[in-house]
């Protein structure tokens, strides 16, 4: 390590056992310990010090001391047990969405394009057509589930809308594979909670490889998107929705680029079953990079069982009333770089606070 030293304050939530925690201008594993800090059973405060790395970076690392039957805490310890805290600042301007986010006037239907007006049957038109086919959608569609074939490209022209008139509970089904749904804005619909919207997923629709790309999902019951293995959601805007964001499983998912803001707007559903910005399941190599994911009624993104080889870099997650981002029961994964602050403001079941 090279360059000076300087403070960072700390908060650690203590157990009522592991009470001594100690700092480090080391990495964790013990070298260069230089001190420790007694702390208070509850919540406690310390200020530790941090070290300049070459790049910029700062890193530190805090820990407890242990008896030699490691069952107490004592100062100077047999036994260094690390909480495996590392800090590293980073450039704000690294994190959260890279490109303007929701549809965009500069997005166009591809040339050839199957033209479908508003409230046109959009179904009755892909019924006529290929697997494969590229659709133009213009205007106001109401109360409309579309269920698309292999290989459609669905395009909306800049402010076309597919509203669900609280009575339609789907905007656009699986089961069908590479699916792309791009610039659209997707409203009022009514799936019951854990069903999405965009739904590629559940109750035996699923189909893989779906790709959603400057789309508005809002106001809306249930789940923003819920999608399944090799899906590639880019660059949407997800808000307001009375559940969740979203909702994934599956393996090579990308999640990059998304604005995910103000779900379970009316606190309607219990975080700690299944709410807030959105949770993935059993997925495998998921990476979550570059979105921002703030303001919502529950956690941030929440990894929930079994979830192997994640990523989770340079996001910017913000006030969200529990934990910020939530990994439960899984492992292999990557979580660095990102961003995160003033959540956890309320306490009770599912805030990891």
């Amino acid at each position: 390590m090279s360059g000076a030293t300087s403070p960072i304050a700390l908060s650690i939530s203590c157990d009522g056992v592991y009470d001594h925690a100690r700092w480090s201008e080391g990495p964790s594993g013990g070298s260069g310990e230089t001190g420790y800090v007694i702390l208070a059973y509850g919540v406690s405060s310390g200020t530790f010090n941090t070290t300049a790395l070459a790049n910029g970076a700062t890193q530190s690392a805090v820990g407890i001391f242990l008896d030699a039957a490691e069952t107490q805490p004592v100062v100077g310890g047999a036994t260094f047990g690390w909480f495996a805290f590392q800090y590293e600042s980073i450039n704000n301007s690294t994190v959260g969405p890279r490109v303007p986010v929701g549809p965009q006037a500069s997005i166009s239907c591809p040339g050839g394009a199957v033209s479908i007006a508003g409230n046109t049957s959009i179904q009755g038109v892909i019924n006529a057509h290929a697997a494969g086919t590229n659709y133009c959608l213009t205007g106001t569609f109401s109360g409309q589930t579309v269920t698309p074939h292999v290989g459609d490209i669905i395009t909306c022209a800049f402010g076309a809308i597919l509203d669900g008139g609280g009575s339609a509970a789907n905007a656009f089904v699986g089961p069908s594979a590479n699916v792309t749904i791009q610039n659209c804005i997707v409203q009022n619909y009514i799936p019951a909670n854990q069903h999405g919207v965009i739904d590629f997923r559940t109750n035996g629709i699923a189909g893989l490889n779906t790709t959603l790309k400057n789309n508005e999902i809002r106001s809306n019951t249930g789940v923003g998107a819920n999608f399944e293995g090799g899906s590639n959601i880019v660059a949407n805007y997800i808000h307001d929705n009375n559940e969740e964001g979203y909702a994934c499983g599956g393996s090579n998912v990308a999640m990059t680029d998304n604005h995910i803001y103000h779900n379970n707007p009316s606190s309607n559903v219990s975080f700690g079953w299944e709410a807030g910005s959105g949770k993935c399941w059993a997925t495998v190599n998921m990476i979550f990079n570059y979105n921002e994911v703030d303001h919502n009624y529950g956690p941030g993104p929440w990894w929930d069982t079994m979830n192997q080889g994640f990523v989770v870099e340079y996001n910017s997650v913000h006030d969200n009333t529990a934990g910020g981002i939530l990994v439960e029961v899984s492992y292999d994964g990557t979580v660095a770089y990102n961003n995160v602050q003033n959540n956890a403001v309320m306490t009770g079941n599912g805030n990891s606070s």
